[in-house]
């Protein structure tokens, strides 16, 4: 999702009195996404979400780092961890895609 957020640059910073334009481009780009975000492990999207939320605002410390390696230990080991992995070694589409 970060991906949709324009960067405020010189080239877009009028991005505001341009939002007709700026809607258009992010919804051109929202199917592609839509895509995409259906291909992913629901269990780890919403893990990744959960990991946002639980720090955001916290500074990146030793902590942090050891508490993501965990919690991406944890998935990785699930059933549909495996299943992804397997997947990835079989060359084929894991069972949650559509």
């Amino acid at each position: 999702m970060i991906q949709l957020h324009a960067k405020l640059e010189p080239a877009n910073s009028n991005c505001f009195d341009r939002l007709n334009i700026c809607l258009a481009d992010r919804l051109q780009v929202l199917p592609a996404l839509v895509e995409e975000v259906l291909l992913c492990a629901p269990g780890a999207i919403g893990d990744a979400k959960a990991l946002v939320n639980d720090f955001v605002g916290q500074k990146i410390d030793r902590g942090l780092i050891d508490e993501t390696a965990r919690r991406i230990a944890r998935r990785r080991v699930s059933d549909e961890g495996q299943e992804g992995v397997r997947a990835f070694l079989e060359r084929r589409k894991p069972g949650w895609t559509i």
